[in-house]
C-alpha cells in the first residue's frame, strides 16, 4: 500500500513537472488556434469565398535533437465567410502559416515565430509572435485574429524570366562586361548577346593575403535607362506580388557604383565594409533604338521594363565572375506592368500558352481558327461549337497542343510573331 501511495506521488510530480515545463519533452507540440481575415489590401473590405490553407510541421524537441526530419501537414482548405474569416486549430512546432488566395487576387500568408520563454532573436516585421503557455500547452494568444491583406489582380501579364546568368571571367582591373537584357546574355566574347544595354566595368580589383577589394560601376547605354532600387521586404513581402503594379515612368538611375572591402586574419573574415546586399531588387527600363545607341527620342523603336536582382561580382578561390539573378522583364514592348501572370515566355510552353490565349481571346481569331480547323471542331459536341464555349475549349490543354502544332505565322498575333519564328528555328534542329 505503501508503495502505491508513493508511487501515484512520484506520478503526480512527474505529471506537474511536465505541464510546467511543456509537453514538448515528451513529443506533443503546443496547439494553435488562429483566426484569419482576409481583406482587399486597397479598400480593406473582406474577400468572402476566399481559399485559406494552413500549412504547419510537427516535430518534437527530443526528435530535433537526433536531426529527424519534421513532418509537414497541410490542413484541408478554408473558405471564408462573408466577414472574410478563417479558423484553424493544430498541434504545430515550429514553422506554421496561413495562405490565402483567391483567382482575382494575388495569394498572401501570414507566418508565425513560436518562442519558448524567453528570446534574443530578432523577429522578422511580418512574422507574428507566439508564446507557449507551459501549463495549458497552448500557443498564446489563443485564437487571435490576423489580416491577410490580398492585393487584386489588373492587368497580368506574359514574362520573359531567366533564374541566373553567370560569367566565367577573371576579374582583372578595368575588366568590362556587357549585357544584353533581352537575350538575357552578356555580349561576345562572354556570352551570345547583340546589344549592350547594361556595362558592368570593374575598376579596382585587389587581392592579398590581409585585404579582398571589389569596386565596380554599373552604366546603362541609354538616357532614361538605368536601375530603381525596391525594397522587396517592404509592405508588399508577404504578397506574391511583390512589386509595384506598374514600372516608373522616370526615375531611373543609369550610374550606380559599389564596392565590398574584406579584411582578413589569416583565413578568417575579420571585417567587412560594403555599400550593396546579394538580395537587393532593382526595377529597370531600357530602350531598344534604331541606331544602336540612343540620339533622339526619335530613333526609340521599343522600351522595355522590368526587375531583377543586384547585379554582382560573385567570388571563389579560382575566378571571379559578374552574376545577374532572376532577370523578368514584360514581353510586351511599352508596356510597364510588371504583374507576372506566371507564363514565361522563355520557354517553348509559355510561348504557346501566350500566342493561343491571345488568340482565343480575340472573337475575329476564333473564326478564323474554327474555319481553319474544322474538322477539330467537329469533334466537339455541337452545343459546344458556340464562340463563347469554343473559346473556353480552346484554352484547355489538351487542344491547344493539337493547335499550336498546327498555327501559321500569319495566324501568331503581332507581338509573339518574332518570337514563334526563333522557336521554330529551334524546333526544326
Amino acid at each position: 500500500m505503501t508503495k502505491i501511495f508513493y508511487t501515484g506521488i512520484l506520478l503526480a510530480a512527474l505529471g506537474v513537472f511536465v505541464g510546467c515545463s511543456g509537453l514538448n519533452y515528451v513529443g506533443i507540440p503546443p496547439v494553435l488556434k488562429v483566426t484569419v481575415r482576409a481583406v482587399d489590401f486597397e479598400t480593406g473590405k473582406p474577400i468572402d469565398e476566399a481559399n485559406a490553407e494552413l500549412t504547419y510541421s510537427q516535430i518534437s524537441l527530443t526528435k530535433r535533437r537526433r536531426g529527424l526530419p519534421r513532418t509537414v501537414h497541410l490542413k484541408d482548405a478554408e473558405r471564408t465567410e462573408e466577414d472574410g474569416l478563417a479558423s484553424f486549430s493544430a498541434m504545430t512546432w515550429p514553422d506554421a502559416w496561413v495562405a490565402v488566395k483567391k483567382e482575382e487576387y494575388y495569394r498572401s500568408a501570414v507566418v508565425f515565430d513560436f518562442r519558448f520563454g524567453k528570446s534574443k532573436r530578432k523577429t522578422p516585421p511580418h512574422q507574428k509572435v507566439m508564446k507557449v503557455n507551459k501549463l495549458t500547452n497552448f500557443w498564446t494568444p489563443v485564437n487571435p485574429t490576423f489580416e491577410v491583406k490580398l492585393r487584386p489582380k489588373k492587368n497580368p501579364a506574359p514574362m520573359i524570366c531567366n533564374d541566373i546568368v553567370g560569367l566565367n571571367c577573371y576579374c582583372t582591373s578595368e575588366r568590362v562586361v556587357e549585357y544584353d537584357f533581352l537575350a538575357q546574355d552578356a555580349v561576345a566574347p562572354y556570352g551570345k548577346g547583340k546589344v549592350a544595354d547594361m556595362t558592368y566595368r570593374v575598376k579596382e580589383y585587389l587581392r592579398t593575403k590581409e585585404k579582398v577589394v571589389f569596386k565596380w560601376t554599373i552604366d546603362f547605354a541609354n538616357e532614361g535607362d538605368g536601375f530603381i532600387p525596391w525594397d522587396t521586404n517592404g509592405k508588399y513581402y508577404m504578397s506574391d506580388l511583390k512589386y509595384p503594379y506598374e514600372a516608373p515612368e522616370s526615375g531611373y538611375q543609369r550610374h550606380l557604383e559599389f564596392y565590398e572591402i574584406l579584411t582578413l586574419n589569416g583565413r578568417e573574415l575579420k571585417k567587412k565594409e560594403m555599400n550593396y546586399n546579394y538580395v537587393d531588387h532593382y526595377i529597370f527600363h531600357i530602350t531598344r533604338c534604331k541606331a544602336g545607341k540612343f540620339h533622339d527620342i526619335n530613333d526609340a523603336i521599343t522600351d522595355y521594363y522590368g526587375y531583377c536582382k543586384l547585379p554582382y561580382l560573385r567570388r571563389s578561390n579560382y575566378r571571379d565572375g559578374f552574376f545577374i539573378r532572376a532577370v523578368l522583364y514584360n514581353a510586351n514592348p511599352f508596356n510597364r506592368s510588371l504583374e507576372y501572370n506566371r507564363m514565361n515566355l522563355d520557354t517553348q510552353y509559355g510561348l504557346r500558352d501566350a500566342i493561343i490565349m491571345a488568340i482565343a481571346e480575340n472573337p475575329d481569331n476564333i473564326k478564323t481558327v474554327k474555319n481553319s480547323y474544322a474538322n477539330e471542331a467537329n469533334k466537339l459536341p455541337k452545343s459546344r461549337q458556340t464562340n463563347k464555349v469554343y473559346r473556353e475549349y480552346l484554352k484547355s490543354y489538351d487542344f491547344l497542343r493539337r493547335v499550336y502544332n498546327k498555327l501559321t505565322i500569319e495566324q501568331v498575333p503581332d507581338q509573339y510573331k518574332e518570337m514563334f519564328k526563333e522557336r521554330n528555328k529551334l524546333r526544326r534542329h
